[in-house]
């Protein structure tokens, strides 16, 4: 019935950020009061970037102290306790089914808890120690993507090449197993920062190659990826591929105009720069007097 209330002319994100936050609303806010919810993204929608899980887990915050279910931390600077994080998070997901159906539950972990995160089917949802702060640009094609689509051409690919495409896919794991290795080795001190961070050099390339195999990249991926290796950065797309945004690795003790001028080549091919930290803390709030 409120969904209905919604004007037509509604997109299916606004429609479907609703739904969700509708469902939260009712199930964790006992005593109705109206409030006015004003939501905001310092990144594109809808492109890759897990918008949707930063929106579930920032509505579970709110209505989660809003009900008076978890407390305010002292400061701005402090986190939320333990037990609160993982309500946090349980009710996000929650929200992430709204919106998705059957989500892996790894996007709304990641906002919720900070870090980085491993997932299996197997072991489920890890923490993965030893990864460092990093910043990243991310960049945006504005080609519109879709997930299916790009699910079903790897699909296709398999059927046909069977051997190849699976051999492609193993060789993914690894690439993705040698990176959880060098974040260990990190944890544990046994290998420099620097080490660390040209392994992730050299696995985000033979990544992007191996992507490239499997039909999900696209001419304006592979363009990014040209114009930041000329800069000498590292590049890959983010997401599901077939357009959307790619992730750029940036070096540590690089300089504000070594990234402005690299931001800058990338917008006169008409592309989207934004920049983004990643390891870092996860859900925070603050009241803004």
């Amino acid at each position: 019935m409120m969904m209905s209330m919604l004007p037509a002319t509604c997109s299916e994100v606004v429609k479907q950020s609703a739904s969700a936050f509708l469902t939260l609303y009712t199930q964790i806010c006992h005593v109705r009061s109206g409030f006015h919810l004003d939501v905001t993204s310092a990144l594109p929608i809808g492109a890759g970037l897990g918008s949707s899980a930063s929106f579930s887990v920032c509505v579970a915050s709110l209505l989660l102290l809003f009900s008076g279910t978890i407390q305010m931390p002292i400061t701005a600077t402090d986190q939320f306790s333990s037990h609160d994080l993982n309500l946090i998070n349980n009710w996000a997901f929650i929200s992430e089914k709204v919106i998705h159906g059957n989500p892996s539950g790894v996007d709304n972990s990641l906002c919720t808890f900070g870090g980085a995160r491993v997932y299996t089917k197997l072991e489920g949802i890890q923490e993965l120690k030893g990864f460092p702060q990093l910043e990243f640009i991310l960049t945006n094609t504005t080609v519109p993507k879709s997930t299916k689509h790009e699910v079903e051409k790897v699909r296709l690919r398999r059927e046909k090449f069977p051997y190849i495409v699976n051999s492609l896919l193993d060789s993914i794991q690894a690439i993705s197993d040698c990176c959880t290795s060098a974040c260990l080795k990190n944890d544990q001190n046994t290998i420099t920062l620097l080490d660390l961070i040209e392994q992730f050099e050299v696995l985000v390339d033979m990544n992007q190659s191996i992507l490239v195999g499997l039909g999900v990249s696209h001419p304006k991926l592979e363009l990014i990826r040209l114009i930041t290796s000329q800069h000498g950065h590292r590049s890959k797309l983010t997401g599901a591929g077939g357009g959307g945004c790619a992730l750029t690795i940036i070096r540590p003790g690089t300089t504000e105009k070594d990234i402005s001028t690299l931001c800058d080549a990338l917008e006169c091919e008409g592309f989207q720069c934004f920049r983004a930290q990643v390891g870092c803390k996860g859900v925070q709030a603050c009241l803004i007097e």
